[in-house]
């Protein structure tokens, strides 16, 4: 009889960890869609890889998640600030498979890869000081 009471105490501490961190994590989410890369929770959990790995052409950069929503596609971002050189940026995207398809309307430069579903975004700011880098996964 006590280890069952124990082992029904162990349960539902458990399960209210396990509710508490969720719902931490939505409340992390939906606060603050902006993060920095020193958020290491988000930064590890919620940035691409491919983002995680992008050059940084500027010390004044910060990220951004959307999570898929029906067929609203994923889409991971880095955003930099005071930014005035994108040439490496179209080089890492490259160097990744990806080929220029053109600009997509209010978005920027669209690049596609063969081989996956995957779009990245190329997005620079008319007087140059802001270049947002998206990649949007489609599952």
């Amino acid at each position: 009889m006590k280890i069952l009471r124990k082992l029904s105490v162990v349960l539902i501490l458990v399960v209210l960890l396990i509710s508490t961190l969720i719902w931490g994590m939505g409340k992390t989410i939906d606060s603050r869609p902006e993060y920095r890369q020193s958020d290491f929770f988000r930064y590890h959990y919620f940035t691409d890889n491919q983002i995680q790995n992008t050059p940084r052409v500027s010390n004044d950069y910060s990220f951004r998640y959307r999570a898929q929503d029906g067929m609203v596609p994923l889409m991971s971002s880095i955003i930099f600030n005071g930014a005035t050189d994108v040439m490496p940026l179209k080089k890492y995207i490259e160097s990744l498979g990806y080929k220029y398809m053109g600009n997509d309307e209010g978005y920027g430069e669209r690049w596609e890869n063969e081989r996956s579903n995957d779009v990245f975004l190329l997005w620079v700011s008319g007087d140059e000081s802001k270049i947002v880098l998206t990649k949007e996964v489609y599952y």
